[in-house]
């Protein structure tokens, strides 16, 4: 089968059509933050936390004014250098959350109605949750003294956090299976194209 020479042109259209910025997609939102916790029967460490989940944006709702969540699930991760590294998943439902009246985005726990970690920033005042952003740095809310159960046992965020100033959200795009595949059949058809006009 021969290949027009404007079909690189009409499989770069479609990946172009196909890609997150042109309808609802997977996002991926995460919150750092540098501070102190323990989790499960472990002793009080001190080193960065990672919150992450995937949700797909056309989950956002507002169920207050000037209030954007997206629930899903949220797993994290905790370099605490020497102590080691932890992994696990929030058990109770949870959500990613962007509050523009107060300036800041991260995570809930709706079970327990309780701020895990968010970051507060001036650009959250006009975010919704739909877009790439970040990473955007600032002050951070913490639930301290809260227990949040996961399945690595329970974690709790202690008050004397190392920098509350350290905390950092991003937003960014997942690639879908199909814009992978369209941008490979692209990149083929014009590497058989070049060989052909080479000969």
């Amino acid at each position: 089968m021969r290949l027009s020479k404007t079909a690189p042109f009409w499989l770069a259209c479609a990946v172009v059509a196909a890609s997150p910025a042109a309808r609802a997609a997977p996002m991926v939102y995460t919150v750092s933050d540098f501070l102190r916790l323990t989790i499960g029967a472990s002793s009080q460490m001190v080193g960065t936390l990672t919150l992450s989940q995937t949700a797909n944006t056309s989950s956002v709702t507002t169920p207050l004014s000037g209030v954007f969540v997206n629930p899903g699930t949220v797993t994290f991760s905790f370099n605490g250098g020497v102590s080691g590294i932890f992994t696990g998943t929030f058990t109770d439902a949870m959500e990613v959350s962007d509050d523009q009246n107060a300036g800041q985005a991260g995570f809930v726990d709706t079970t327990l109605a309780q701020i895990v970690v968010e970051t507060t920033n001036p650009q959250f005042d006009t975010y919704g949750l739909t877009t790439l952003l970040g990473p955007l740095s600032g002050r951070a809310q913490v639930g301290f003294g809260v227990g949040f159960p996961t399945t690595a046992g329970t974690l709790t965020l202690d008050s004397s956090t190392q920098d509350i100033n350290n905390s950092s959200f991003t937003a960014s795009a997942v690639p879908e299976p199909a814009t992978l595949t369209l941008l490979t059949a692209g990149l083929l058809s014009l590497s058989q194209l070049r060989r052909r006009r080479s000969r």
